[in-house]
């Protein structure tokens, strides 16, 4: 279903949530503006897993990640992308009295057609 069809369920979760993180949002490029109106009290950060070769979308959506977290934690929380990757977002919480390293991974099951991009991705996790 997407971000696009659960944001009524999202928006539930998020009202009972600090950090909210998602998989399989199927959000095109072009699309992750609609992070900012998934709750008025969390901000997010997303990754569109949509590859579109020359603007053209072949197949259906699939994969992307996002976290959305509540406004008053900006000063606590950095999230990035990993360099080279659409499968991995870390979120680093630096409370004052806990730090917290949050890795999001969207792998598809380790087969032996997807074997070397399985293993590429889980090289790219951080060491942290």
């Amino acid at each position: 279903m997407g971000l696009k069809g659960s944001l009524h369920d999202i928006h539930e979760i998020c009202n009972i949530s600090h950090v909210v993180l998602l998989q399989e949002t199927w959000l095109l490029p072009n699309e992750l503006h609609l992070l900012l109106s998934v709750h008025p009290d969390f901000h997010a950060r997303g990754i569109s897993a949509v590859p579109l070769d020359d603007g053209v979308l072949r197949g259906r959506p699939n994969g992307g990640l996002v976290v959305l977290w509540r406004r008053p934690l900006d000063v606590y929380t950095d999230v990035r992308p990993i360099r080279d990757s659409n499968r991995i977002l870390h979120v680093t919480l630096k409370l004052p009295q806990v730090g917290l390293f949050i890795v999001i991974v969207y792998m598809q099951c380790q087969n032996d057609a997807i074997y070397d991009e399985f293993m590429d991705t889980l090289g790219k996790l951080p060491a942290q």
